[in-house]
């Protein structure tokens, strides 16, 4: 905040900001699930409306504690696991639990490059060794994939001393990698497979959705409950299966991790979503699906837009699409980021996410299909309006390589960094994590050393005025942190 600003102390900005928004009727493809309130459980929306919230806003009363042990229990039994650990540190902080859970300083874990930023952070905590895999890539379409069977095996023969395996199912526009067999190959060498599930924690509840890590065979999954499902933002759950991982430690760690007054509310937050999808979750999720598939069908009926699906993953079948995405690419020469702003500005809609190529969005338990239909009138306006569709180029869309690691992403997290300027960084070691947020996967991490390929795509990031974390501009120059040497 600038120097010179006038505060005003009368105010109370966040307040006056929330409730504006929450009156506006914005159409909400974003997270969290229960959109604005509306896929909450019938009970849970009706002990909110007609009480006071502060009144159960307790501390960790033995009551209390004893109760959220039962709640946790409650919750293994129905998704699957040997124990849950209710976060309210978010999923990222069950991601960090996760991997520091299974390696130690100095050992190597095996990990995709399209990671959330938060296992960068348990990489720093732990002091672990990451050596990166890369997913397939879709060089027309703009987007990653997910992890092959392939990868991982090739992976686990160049480096028969890692310690672990991590993967990401689903990815970010809901594509799911074949985690059964992954785990089954990874088990094979007697180490643990961790799966950031933070987009899955709905998958258990429906036969039409891919299934879930917990009855794929993975050892540890971490789901944020707050997306796909009811529970407050912030609030996720960690599963967790006995054999190849120590639950007692991971029990310990996620202690060390989360406050000592976690929250009551987000807790009960978590209890009300677990009660609401073993009562109706198939039902919930069966309408949830069949209005994403026919949103899916319609815009592809367009022209002017279509939507990942099924029929694309088609070239590998080790990949399956959680229908409840809706990733959205146009055939009018616009950037994924103007498509949102259109779709902000002029017809008050917000997806979750955009890019080079797309519009990210997703539907839940708290989508009322008016809203779906209103997306697809506003993609249809848009469409009569921008003239003649085009051939989408994916010329833009292309990735950078993984650049060489000099550091552990711990080595470089403690060491001395100054800023460099991104015309001047190339051939420097990278101080700090460079990501596109949402979805906030790093495209450069501590330690690693930044390419001329890197600062290109950076540029061009910047230039379609994209949201990228981990760069400092000013007047017209973006600088970036780099190891001093």
């Amino acid at each position: 905040m600038s120097d010179n600003r006038q505060l005003n102390q009368a105010r109370t900005p966040l307040y006056e900001t929330l409730t504006r928004y929450s009156q506006e009727k914005t159409a909400p493809f974003f997270v969290p699930g229960h959109k604005m309130g509306y896929g909450i459980c019938e009970e849970f929306r009706s002990f909110m409306e007609n009480s006071n919230l502060a009144s159960v806003d307790l501390t960790l009363l033995d009551t209390v504690q004893e109760a959220a042990e039962e709640a946790q229990a409650l919750a293994a039994e129905v998704f699957h696991a040997d124990h849950t650990l209710f976060s309210v540190h978010g999923t990222s902080g069950a991601i960090q639990t996760m991997v520091m859970g299974v390696v130690n300083p100095g050992e190597k874990i095996i990990v995709p490059r399209n990671i959330h930023k938060s296992v960068i952070a348990g990489l720093i905590m732990s002091g672990a060794d990451p050596v990166y895999m890369l997913p397939e890539y879709d060089a027309e379409l703009g987007i990653t994939k997910n992890i092959t069977v392939n990868t991982v095996n090739h992976m686990l023969q160049f480096h028969p001393d890692a310690k672990a395996v991590l993967v990401t199912s689903p990815s970010y526009n809901g594509i799911c990698a074949d985690v059964k067999e992954i785990a089954e190959l990874v088990h094979s060498r007697g180490i643990p497979l961790i799966v950031d599930e933070a987009h899955g924690s709905h998958l258990q509840f429906h036969s039409g959705l891919p299934d879930s890590a917990m009855d794929c065979g993975a050892d540890i999954s971490a789901q944020s409950t707050h997306k796909n499902l009811s529970s407050f933002t912030q609030s996720s759950m960690l599963h967790i299966k006995d054999g190849f991982v120590d639950f007692e430690k991971i029990k310990k760690i996620m202690s060390t991790f989360q406050t000592t007054s976690p929250s009551s509310l987000l807790m009960m937050s978590l209890d009300w979503a677990r009660y609401q999808m073993n009562k109706n979750g198939f039902a919930e999720l069966d309408r949830v699906l069949c209005i994403s598939k026919d949103a899916i069908k319609k815009i592809n009926d367009m022209g002017a837009f279509f939507c990942l699906d099924n029929e694309m993953l088609a070239g590998n079948r080790e990949f399956v699409l959680d229908e409840t995405k809706i990733t959205i690419f146009n055939r009018l020469g616009m950037t994924g980021a103007r498509l949102e702003k259109i779709l902000v500005d002029d017809y008050n809609i917000q997806v979750d996410c955009s890019d080079f190529s797309n519009v990210v969005c997703f539907i839940t338990i708290g989508d009322m299909e008016e809203n779906v239909q209103r997306l697809i009138s506003a993609l249809w306006d848009i469409s009569l309006k921008s003239g003649v569709p085009q051939k989408i180029s994916g010329k833009m869309h292309m990735l950078p390589r993984i650049p060489v690691k000099k550091l552990t992403p711990r080595e470089a997290f403690f060491s001395t960094v100054c800023f460099s300027n991104l015309k001047d960084c190339v051939g420097k070691i990278c101080g700090e994590s460079v990501m596109l947020y949402p979805p906030g996967i790093p495209m450069i991490s501590p330690g690693e050393i930044i390419t001329e390929d890197i600062v290109q795509y950076m540029v061009e990031l910047k230039n379609q005025k994209m949201n990228l974390i981990g760069l400092e501009c000013l007047d017209g120059e973006c600088y970036i942190k780099v190891i001093r040497e």
